[in-house]
């Protein structure tokens, strides 16, 4: 794949974030919230496997994830980075 642009930025709910993409990616919606159910999405299988990621929803050019209340953004957002900069070559 290409490489995509990304930038991840707040929403108003602090157990959320959002990550808009510079291109459109996601035809169709779609939203997991475990592993098990994201097995046959390979960037969400990634993203939920992230420790304290609870839920993650993707369309047209963005995603946004969930998180647990007791883990701190700090601790996950470098590693959604990650993710997505390996996924889109970032």
């Amino acid at each position: 794949m290409a490489k995509v642009a990304f930038q991840i930025g707040p929403t108003p709910n602090p157990n959320s974030i959002r990550v808009g993409f510079s291109e459109p990616l996601f035809a169709k919606a779609a939203t997991y919230a475990s592993a098990a159910a994201a097995a046959a999405d390979p960037l969400a299988s990634k993203l939920l496997a992230i420790k304290g990621v609870a839920h993650v929803f993707m369309l047209n050019n963005f995603l946004s994830l969930n998180k647990e209340p007791s883990v701190d953004w700090a601790a996950i957002e470098p590693a959604v980075a990650a993710v997505l900069e390996g996924h889109f070559g970032g």
